[in-house]
């Protein structure tokens, strides 16, 4: 920006000092030399008439006068030309500048809006993000295959104050001394169900899982587990991606999935 201002500025200067300096106006040297030299023949042809010297000499005078005043006008309205020209070119020059602060006085105010209004979103998913839990997990009594085996659900909730957008669930129901699956402690999931589902805040929901895994035969002990995890977002596309986990025991007492105390396996962030 100062940049323009710099040019304009040099642009401008030279024009300035010439119009503060106005042309001399100065009589035609070829009109000044052809009076004196008719000047000159008249005397010289009335030398024995003089007062009809006189009345030329007068004549004379007026026209170098009036040619004086002709030259004088057309040096005048060559300099007021220029003037015109000169102050025409300021007054582009002053209107280029102020459209260009103009134009860099509404880029800088746009941005401090996108950046406002990115700041207050940020602001607001954090006092007002999407929250999912687990309300409860249950054997599915109603799907059991010829094996005796069953599926289970769980109902999941949003507990937070905006929508959530489930990106992706895995679940597991197996049967083992340890709650995990593999030789590094971790719990491993088959394909995940990356079905979309929007989820209002307060709104519950119920998930079943996709294979019948709980063999109604063999659950009188407590070696069965059911684990399972939740991806989603406060956003249709991009925002904030959050996961939560948790971890199911069976009680072959009572006949239901309890919770397990595993800081591992039961999280949410």
């Amino acid at each position: 920006m100062k940049g323009a201002w710099i040019v304009v500025l040099a642009l401008a200067m030279p024009l300035a000092l010439a119009m503060s300096q106005p042309p001399s106006p100065t009589p035609s040297k070829s009109a000044a030399q052809q009076q004196q030299t008719s000047g000159k023949k008249d005397s010289h042809a009335n030398v024995s008439n003089p007062r009809l010297a006189s009345a030329g000499t007068h004549v004379n005078e007026f026209v170098t006068n009036v040619q004086t005043q002709e030259g004088q006008g057309e040096s005048a309205a060559k300099w007021w030309a220029i003037a015109i020209a000169g102050l025409t070119f300021l007054a582009i020059c002053a209107q280029v500048f102020v459209y260009l602060r103009q134009s860099n006085i509404m880029e800088r105010s746009l941005n401090t809006m996108n950046a406002s209004a990115d700041l207050a979103r940020k602001e607001f998913l954090v006092t007002h993000r999407p929250k999912i839990t687990i309300r409860s997990c249950k054997p599915n009594m109603g799907n059991m295959g010829p094996d005796h085996k069953v599926t289970c659900t769980f109902l999941y909730q949003n507990e937070g104050e905006s929508k959530a957008y489930i990106l992706e669930i895995g679940t597991r129901v197996f049967r083992s001394e340890k709650p995990w699956t593999s030789m590094d402690r971790a719990i491993q999931f088959g394909d995940p169900d990356k079905t979309p589902v929007v989820v209002q805040s307060g709104e519950d929901r119920t998930y079943e899982t996709p294979v019948r895994a709980l063999d109604v035969d063999q659950w009188g002990d407590d070696s069965w587990w059911f684990a399972g995890y939740i991806k989603y977002s406060d956003r249709a596309e991009g925002g904030t991606i959050r996961k939560m986990g948790f971890l199911r025991r069976w009680k072959a007492l009572t006949r239901d999935w309890v919770k397990y105390p595993s800081d591992e396996h039961e999280y949410n962030y």
